[in-house]
């Protein structure tokens, strides 16, 4: 259950990363970008680290 709320969540702050994407300018979107996939690279590993 945990697992799939997890999924949905991510499913949605992808949503609305793209919505916001649209708004900002090319530069600032690469710059959120990459903050975020580097958030949730550390999430995931973070978690993996701890299932072991």
């Amino acid at each position: 259950m945990m697992r799939s709320w997890k999924i949905n969540f991510y499913t949605l702050q992808a949503q609305s990363v793209i919505y916001l994407s649209r708004q900002l300018e090319l530069q600032h979107l690469q710059m959120l970008g990459a903050f975020i996939i580097c958030l949730i690279a550390s999430i995931i590993g973070y978690e993996h680290y701890h299932q072991i």
